[in-house]
């Protein structure tokens, strides 16, 4: 007799035609990490070549709603979780683990996104609040991050669990 099914993740990567070489490693250690931390789930990936963004992000939606998953994680190619690097998986990649534990706590959340900065200009984190009086959006400061679950009002695509 076999039990229900595990949930679903569909790891989508929208990719331009080379991601670095840091970015790799990064993906395959963090890969093996969520096989071997997160038994519960199975995991499905789709990298989509992202010659137009908006295509490869809503091919990558196709692709999570035709695996039936639960949950899609979204991450630019260029985004490298264990910046700190090393060889061996990272404690970093339990990221996964809290946005799932938000997305559970808060039925009506729906996209939950992590918390991560531009790599140039300056370096501006990639989420902003509008003033609807304005018309206007403006990137948060970092006096107004909080560091925990926090709504806004544009999030960046580069890591979104949706």
């Amino acid at each position: 007799m076999t039990g229900p099914l595990p949930d679903r993740i569909f790891v989508g990567i929208p990719c331009y035609g080379s991601a670095p070489a840091p970015t790799l490693e990064d993906y395959m250690l963090m890969a093996y990490y969520f096989g071997r931390r997160y038994p519960q789930y199975d995991f499905f990936l789709g990298i989509v070549d992202k010659t137009e963004q908006f295509r490869a992000r809503n091919r990558i939606v196709e692709g999570a709603i035709t695996v039936g998953a639960k949950y899609l994680l979204m991450l630019d190619d260029d985004m490298v979780v264990n910046f700190e690097g090393g060889s061996a998986p990272s404690p970093r990649y339990e990221f996964l683990r809290k946005m799932i534990g938000h997305m559970e706590a808060d039925e009506k959340l729906g996209i939950c996104g992590a918390l991560y900065f531009q790599r140039g200009g300056e370096f501006h984190p990639v989420a902003m609040f509008s003033e609807p009086e304005k018309g206007r959006y403006y990137w948060m400061r970092d006096e107004q991050i909080r560091h925990e679950l926090q709504p806004v009002d544009v999030a960046g695509g580069g890591c979104l669990l949706i």
